[in-house]
């Protein structure tokens, strides 16, 4: 059951709208091979080891252990609130998602005036990339709700170390599909990456919203139940 949790999350982080805002950056420079390789090895070298240290941590308290069943279900109430207030945060505009493409004049001045990550993702230069891929991949809250599911049923370091790699797989699914388009059909890869660009900044800020809510409920549902029962 706590892989089809891990599954369930990662679908969701994958979409997460930070991690999505960069991406959709990403995609929109040119040639954005090399910026996708180096911001997926930059988020996942942070993620997986960050992710293993959080679940050692996770075993090694009490506060979520198998003998405390209230730890779990606490959490999922505050992750699934916290997903809640995301998805209204972005409704009403408190937290900036760029929906639509700008000409190139306005994406530079976005850059300027943006945040330090999308300064580091607009340069086109591999190591900011890589930089950036490691500001924007530190745990969020479904990866921590994972996590804690995953060190509180005290797995082996095989089937923890498992489970976080295939949370990440799943996450950055957005990045590693052009990176393969690029691999094995480069002749089409850039008409496709650009119409995925464009579909993304056109129905990104909904999918957020949607998935942001979806998520919340289905935790904080799930927290309540477990919690009372």
């Amino acid at each position: 059951m706590n892989v089809v949790n891990v599954i369930l999350l990662a679908l969701a982080a994958a979409v997460y709208p930070t991690l999505l805002a960069g991406v959709i950056l990403i995609l929109s420079r040119p040639s954005p091979l090399r910026l996708l390789i180096a911001f997926l090895a930059g988020g996942m070298m942070i993620s997986i080891t960050a992710g293993y240290a959080i679940v050692k941590a996770i075993e090694a308290s009490r506060a979520v252990s198998k003998s405390n069943q209230s730890g779990k279900p606490i959490v999922d109430i505050v992750v699934g609130a916290a997903s809640l207030l995301l998805a209204f945060g972005v409704w009403s505009g408190h937290i900036k998602h760029r929906s639509r493409q700008h000409d190139q004049p306005e994406r530079e001045q976005n850059a300027k005036q943006g945040s330090r990550t999308s300064r580091l993702l607009s340069r086109g230069s591999a190591t900011m990339v890589f930089i950036a891929g490691v500001l924007l991949n530190l745990p969020g809250i479904w990866y921590l709700d994972a996590l804690t599911g995953i060190g509180k049923s005290k797995p082996s370091n095989a089937s923890a170390l498992i489970q976080i790699l295939l949370f990440n797989v799943i996450m950055f699914t957005l990045v590693e599909l052009p990176i393969i388009t690029y691999l094995v059909a480069p002749q089409r890869a850039t008409e496709l990456v650009s119409n995925v660009s464009e579909w993304g900044h056109r129905h990104s800020r909904t999918i957020a919203i949607v998935v942001a809510t979806a998520v919340g409920l289905w935790l904080l549902i799930r927290g309540i139940l477990d919690l009372v029962s």
